[in-house]
């Protein structure tokens, strides 16, 4: 089926981790390693917090985890050290991950089409990096990272002379799709077997890779 949704759109705003690379499960790893030391029952409830939180920056996450489920509070300085320690378990492997099928020739193929702003929780400057190192860095008219959240991201682009109708936001995680809501964004779900279950009573668009627009009747 050819879905035409795409490109009813001026203005396609983006997540990155599971829309554009499968990220997702680098993300959760790197938690696993950073916290297993503090036992199984602990571990458990963060990686249960980050699954139903997805698209949150890991700025606010870390330093939760720590003073909520480790019973450790984190100075400013601690927790830079903390970010900076799971950056360094993520990066490279990020860079390294398959892409969602059809991601990267569906940004090659836009030749201006559309304006393309990325909205992601990554840290402004890693995911700068990491979208030069990809060589996708040029396809994007707006890069958002931490510490400014989703919300805020489309209140600038909004601000800068955005229409609402114009706008279509992917994402897979609640966090994207409340922030999509919010504005009365369209929203286009990039469904795997990962996010299924906190999509239960979603009844809007969804697809699993990008080959699915550009396959026939």
């Amino acid at each position: 089926m050819r879905f035409e949704i795409l490109y009813r759109y001026k203005v396609i705003l983006w997540d990155f981790d599971g829309v554009i690379k499968e990220s997702n499960q680098i993300k959760k790893k790197a938690y696993a390693k950073m916290f297993s030391r503090y036992g199984n029952y602990t571990l458990e409830k963060i990686l249960d917090h980050h699954y139903h939180n997805g698209g949150i920056s890991r700025e606010n996450k870390i330093p939760l985890y720590f003073n909520k489920f480790v019973g450790i509070h984190l100075s400013p300085e601690e927790k830079d050290k903390k970010c900076m320690e799971y950056s360094k378990l993520v990066v490279q492997d990020v860079i390294k991950a398959p892409w969602v099928p059809g991601a990267l020739d569906y940004l090659k193929s836009n030749n201006d089409k559309q304006r393309f702003v990325l909205i992601t929780g990554t840290p402004e400057s890693e995911i700068k990096e990491i979208l030069k190192r990809l060589n996708i860095f040029e396809y994007f008219q707006n890069i958002y990272g931490s510490p400014i959240s989703k919300v805020n991201a489309i209140t600038n682009e909004l601000n800068n002379g955005i229409k609402v109708k114009d706008c279509l936001f992917i994402g897979d995680s609640t966090t994207d799709y409340e922030a999509a809501k919010s504005f009365q964004i369209s929203f286009l779900l990039r469904e795997t077997e990962e996010n299924k279950k906190l999509f239960l009573d979603y009844s809007g668009p969804r697809f699993y890779n990008f080959k699915d627009f550009y396959e026939s009747n």
